[in-house]
């Protein structure tokens, strides 16, 4: 049972490293996307505060912030994916997890099982070297 429940420990402890490294990976998108907004807001600003701007720089303006919406969007479409990837990763570790928690009680059951049955062995043999016992005259 023991080889069984290490191994039921071990896919646990994977999943959960998974779920780990999945959890870190959101974040990281998430922070990368703040960035890229306050980048955006910052340069927006910047700009806003030059006054009137000539044709072709105004285009230029308007061409990088288009470039950042369309990097902002996609962005934002990683992390939704990277939302379900850790929501696959949850459920993974959860089933893994309740798995090796049920097997666990099982094998706690049965040494327990075990334990009772060797303790009354012993006292079935104790009490059947009493009963053969020869008294003492």
């Amino acid at each position: 049972m023991d080889p069984i429940l290490r191994l039921a420990r071990d896919d646990e402890d994977q999943a959960a490293r998974d779920l780990s490294e999945s959890g870190r990976k959101l974040r990281e998108c998430e922070a990368k996307l703040e960035e890229l907004r306050q980048y955006r807001s910052d340069y927006a600003s910047q700009l806003a505060s030059q006054g009137a701007l000539n044709g072709s720089t105004l285009q230029g303006f308007q061409q990088f912030m288009r470039n950042l919406d369309k990097a902002i969007a996609q962005l934002e479409e990683s992390i939704l994916q990277q939302r379900r990837i850790n929501d696959q990763h949850l459920q993974k570790w959860v089933g893994t997890h309740n798995r090796a928690k049920a097997m666990t009680e099982i094998a706690d059951k049965y040494r327990d099982e075990e334990q009772r049955i060797e303790e009354n062995k012993l006292q079935w043999e104790i009490d059947d070297r009493a009963q053969h016992r020869k008294p003492k005259v």
